[in-house]
């Protein structure tokens, strides 16, 4: 809150004179110059009050002092030590009118600066300042759990996606040794039908050869004999043509993948599960001494 540059004098601005004011009552809630809290201190009922400097009133002047009941809306006056609390005239009549220990407010209030009240006040403050910090430093710790176990989880899926990066690698390479080893072996069939082919191929084109050689120099019985012998290899390997023409290798890789496989990359949703364990650590509440030794009396004389 930024302080005020000046306070006036309210006795002086009453009479018309605007005069800056030194000096705070905190009973009447006003400022006053230096002549005018003479004459208020000359008058008896207002000789007790408490007069402060505007600077000391600046210090507490955003701190709010109410001294009017919330309930009734009127001026609180007393103080019911029975039920500790603060009372206005109409409090009195409807609430406490059969109390017996009901003090002015002024009674009250004094020596309450240094009242085992307000001892007792700053001590709660301190504790409960020390309250707070036992509690931020417990969610600190608590974020630091949290980022270590989510290093953890992270590290643990890696390691995961790692197996099973390694078995499908190792899978991988079982099949494709496995495709290759078969393929190859096809192709040696190839290779071995084709032989037989080109060797067959020489012997007809041999086959050919000699006929012609033997129209063209031989006579007539001649050709008749090697042309029935030579008919008869060629009808020889004619049916064997035809057998090996209706088995010439065709095997053709296919693949079928693992039903296991296709059906974890089918029915797997999610990686994992990420769920949050809820752990109860309480932290022991620091209480006041004094409030501990009054709870330990109630206690015993309850018993």
């Amino acid at each position: 809150m930024a302080e005020p540059t000046k306070v006036m004098c309210e006795a002086c601005q009453h009479c018309g004179v605007k005069q800056v004011a030194q000096l705070w009552c905190n009973d009447c809630d006003e400022g006053f110059c230096e002549e005018c809290i003479k004459s208020h201190q000359t008058v008896k009922i207002l000789r007790h009050h408490s007069i402060i400097s505007i600077s000391n009133h600046f210090k507490i002047s955003d701190i709010s002092v109410c001294q009017t009941c919330l309930e009734h809306n009127k001026k609180l006056e007393s103080f019911c030590q029975q039920h500790d609390q603060l009372l206005c005239l109409k409090c009195i009549q409807l609430n406490h009118s059969k109390c017996d220990n009901i003090i002015g407010i002024d009674d009250a209030a004094k020596g309450s600066k240094n009242s085992a009240a307000i001892f007792d006040l700053d001590e709660d403050i301190k504790n409960l300042l020390k309250n707070i910090d036992q509690g931020t430093v417990c969610c600190f710790d608590n974020g630091t759990a949290i980022n270590n176990e989510e290093h953890k989880i992270k590290e643990k899926i890696n390691e995961t996606r790692d197996e099973i990066n390694k078995k499908l690698d190792q899978l991988q390479e079982m099949i494709l040794s496995d495709l290759t080893a078969k393929t190859e072996n096809e192709r040696e069939k190839l290779d071995e039908y084709t032989e037989e082919l080109t060797k067959k191929e020489k012997k007809v084109k041999e086959i050919r050869e000699q006929s012609s050689k033997i129209k063209e120099f031989a006579s007539e019985i001649q050709v008749f004999v090697v042309m029935k012998n030579m008919q008869h290899t060629v009808n020889k390997e004619k049916e064997m043509m035809k057998l090996k023409l209706n088995n010439i290798p065709k095997g053709l890789p296919s693949l079928k993948i693992n039903s296991e496989l296709s059906n974890l990359t089918k029915n797997l949703k999610t990686f994992g599960e990420i769920y949050i364990e809820t752990h109860s650590n309480p932290i022991p509440f620091i209480e006041t001494k004094v409030q501990q030794a009054q709870l330990s009396i109630k206690l015993t004389s309850s018993n």
